[in-house]
C-alpha cells in the first residue's frame, strides 16, 4: 500500500483536508518500523505535491498545503480533486503512476 492507496480508502467524500498519521498507516501498510512509513508517505507527497491539473487552459495544483508534524501529515487537497475523483475510485494512484512517467501534469 502506499499513501496514494490509503488516502482513496479513508478521506471523507465531502472533504478537502486529511490528517495521515504515520503510525496508522504503519499500520495499515503491514510496516515494521515508523521510520519506513514517514518516509514512504513524505516521498510520494513530495511527487503529489509537484503535480498539477489541467483542464481546458486553466492549471492549478492538485494539492494545496503539506504541513508534517511528528506524528503525522495534514493535507490540503484543491477543489480539483471533485474532478479526478469522478468515478474513478483510484483517481490519487492514477494520478501518482502518471507522476512517475511524465512531467507533473494529470489533464482531465
Amino acid at each position: 500500500m502506499n499513501i496514494a492507496e490509503y488516502i482513496e480508502q479513508n478521506m471523507d467524500k465531502t472533504s478537502y483536508r486529511m490528517t495521515v498519521f504515520y503510525h496508522r498507516f504503519k499500520k495499515e501498510a503491514g510496516l515494521k518500523d515508523i521510520r519506513t512509513a514517514r518516509e514512504w508517505i513524505e516521498t510520494d507527497l513530495l511527487e503529489l505535491w509537484k503535480c498539477n491539473f489541467r483542464k481546458r487552459r486553466l492549471i492549478s495544483c492538485i494539492i494545496a498545503e503539506l504541513w508534517f508534524t511528528e506524528t503525522g501529515v495534514v493535507i490540503d487537497f484543491s477543489h480539483w480533486i471533485n474532478e479526478l475523483k469522478k468515478d474513478n475510485p483510484h483517481w490519487l494512484s492514477d494520478i501518482l503512476q502518471q507522476t512517475r512517467m511524465n512531467n507533473y501534469i494529470v489533464k482531465g
